[in-house]
C-alpha cells in the first residue's frame, strides 16, 4: 500500500470532492489529476513487475495498492520517483502557460526560506532532463536563447518528499485496503461536510495529580525492567532505529510539568466529541481478560451497559482484546459515548476509519465462534460514523508512534494503566 502526498497538503490540486451525500461523494479530478491517474494506471506497461490491485486519487493525495510479482530490476522508490516526476512536469507546464516565465523547483521554499522571482537561471530546455543537441538548428538554438532570457519563478515541490509504504502482513487485509481506498471520498465528504469541531485534530491538555503522575512512571519503569521478557524483538523502527529505547522514553512524550505552575499533565491529540471529557460524566475504564469464560463476560457487559444507561458513564479503553471490542460492539448497538486510547501517533490530516475498531483480528475462544454475544448480521457504526453523530472521541498521547500489528503485553499495559489514571481524575 503505496501513499504519496503534495507538499504541505495546504492545496488540493487533483481535484475536490463532489455529491450530494456520502453515498454519491466523488472526487472530479483537475487536468493533473487525471495526468497523475494516467501515469498510475500505466505504470505496469514500464514496470511488468508490478501489479496495480487499486488505486484512489484524492484532492491532496494518492493510494496505490500494488502487488509485486517478482523480484524488480530496481527499488520500488525509484517507480514511485518516476510516477511523481511525470505528473511534476506537467504541473510546471501547467504553471508556465498560466502564468507565464519559467517555473523551476526549489525543495528550499519547503523549509520557510523566502525566495523571490529571479531571472538569473538559465535553462536550455524546458522541463526535460536532456541537453540542447550541440549539432541543434540555428532556429532551435535560438528558441533555447529565448528560454534562456525567460524569467524564472521558483516553486515549492508539488509532492512531498519520499513515500508511506505497508506491507500486507495478513490475510483478509488486501480486502480492507481495497475497501478503504474505495471509501477515502465519501469520508473526506462527510468530514468536509459534517462538524468540523468532531473531525479537527487538537491538543488537549489534562491535569494530573502528582501521585498519578508517579504511578503511570512506575507502570512505565516496571516494563522497563522486564523489557528482556515481554518485547524480545524491536517492534517498533522509525528511520532504521529502534523507536522507544524505554516506555519511560514513551511516557516523557505525553506525561509533562506545566512551565507556569509545575503541575503535571497528560497532553492529548484528540479527534472527535472532546467535550466527553469536559462533561462532567463519570469515565469507567473497560479492561477484560482474552481468556474470560461467557459468564463472566456477559456479567461484565450487563454491569458496563448499567453504569451507560443509569449513570451515564463513558467507557474508555484502547479496546484491544476480542472480549472487550465484544464490549465495543455493545456499546455502538446502543448508541453509547465512549472514548479509544489509540494505539499509534495522529497526524493533523487523520481521519477516523470507515472501518470499525470492532474488528476482530485475533484468536477467539470456540464457545464464541458458535454464539457471540451480538449477532454477527447486527450493523455495527463505524468509527467515522461515531465521530460524526458526536458518540466517540479517539486520543492519541503518543507524540510519534508508528502502528503495531501485534502490540506486545507491556504495551497494552501501558495504555490501560493511562485510562485507569483517566477514570480515577474523573
Amino acid at each position: 500500500m503505496l501513499t504519496f502526498t503534495v507538499e504541505n497538503r495546504k492545496e488540493c490540486p487533483f481535484g475536490i470532492v463532489t455529491g450530494d451525500c456520502e453515498d454519491t461523494a466523488s472526487v472530479r479530478l483537475t487536468p493533473l489529476g487525471m495526468s497523475l491517474e494516467e501515469e498510475i494506471e500505466k505504470t505496469p506497461l514500464y514496470h511488468p513487475e508490478i501489479e496495480i490491485i487499486d488505486y484512489v486519487v484524492m484532492p491532496d493525495h494518492c493510494h496505490v495498492l500494488v502487488h509485486v510479482k517478482e523480484e524488480m530490476k530496481n527499488h520500488l522508490g525509484n517507480t514511485v520517483r518516476a510516477i511523481k516526476s511525470v505528473v511534476t512536469k506537467a504541473y510546471l507546464q501547467a504553471l508556465d502557460a498560466k502564468e507565464g516565465g519559467y517555473h523551476m523547483l526549489n525543495r528550499d521554499l519547503s523549509k520557510g526560506k523566502n525566495y523571490k522571482r529571479t531571472s538569473d537561471f538559465s535553462m536550455g530546455v524546458r522541463h526535460t532532463d536532456s541537453n540542447p543537441d550541440s549539432n541543434a538548428s540555428a532556429s532551435s538554438v535560438s528558441n533555447s536563447e529565448s528560454v534562456a532570457h525567460t524569467p524564472t519563478i521558483l516553486v515549492s515541490p508539488l509532492f512531498a518528499q519520499g513515500y508511506h509504504d505497508r506491507i500486507v502482513t495478513r490475510y483478509g487485509q488486501i480486502a480492507t485496503l481495497r475497501k478503504y481506498i474505495r471509501r477515502n471520498a465519501p469520508r473526506l465528504w462527510i468530514k468536509q461536510n459534517g462538524d468540523r469541531a468532531l473531525f479537527t485534530v487538537r491538543i488537549l491538555k489534562q491535569p494530573l495529580a502528582l501521585p498519578l503522575a508517579q504511578e503511570l512512571k512506575q507502570q512505565a519503569a516496571y516494563w522497563d525492567e522486564h523489557r528482556g521478557r515481554t518485547l524480545p524483538r524491536q517492534a517498533y523502527h522509525h528511520d532504521g532505529t529502534v523507536y522507544a529505547q524505554t516506555y519511560l522514553d514513551l511516557l516523557a512524550k505525553f506525561l509533562l510539568r506545566d512551565r507556569a505552575t509545575g503541575s503535571p499533565y497528560l497532553r492529548f491529540r484528540a479527534c472527535g466529541n472532546a467535550s466527553l471529557l469536559q462533561s462532567g460524566r463519570p469515565l469507567v475504564r473497560v479492561r477484560i481478560s482474552r481468556s474470560v469464560t461467557r459468564e463472566a463476560l456477559i456479567a461484565e457487559l450487563s454491569r458496563l451497559l448499567t453504569l451507560c444507561e443509569k449513570e451515564g458513564a463513558i467507557l474508555v479503553s484502547p479496546f484491544i482484546s476480542w472480549s472487550e471490542k465484544e464490549v465495543l460492539k455493545a456499546l455502538r448497538v446502543n448508541r453509547y459515548p465512549h472514548i479509544i486510547l489509540h494505539g499509534e501517533s495522529m497526524s493533523e490530516y487523520f481521519k477516523p476509519s470507515d472501518a470499525s475498531h470492532c474488528v476482530m483480528s485475533q484468536y477467539v475462544p470456540e464457545w464464541y465462534r458458535s454464539a457471540p454475544l451480538i449477532p454477527s448480521d447486527e450493523p455495527i457504526p463505524s468509527d467515522i460514523d461515531c465521530v460524526a453523530e458526536g458518540s466517540l472521541l479517539i486520543l492519541a498521547p503518543w507524540h510519534d508512534r508508528p502502528k503495531s500489528e501485534h502490540p506486545t503485553k507491556a504495551d497494552c499495559e501501558l495504555m490501560n494503566k493511562v485510562c485507569e489514571v483517566m477514570e480515577r481524575i474523573m
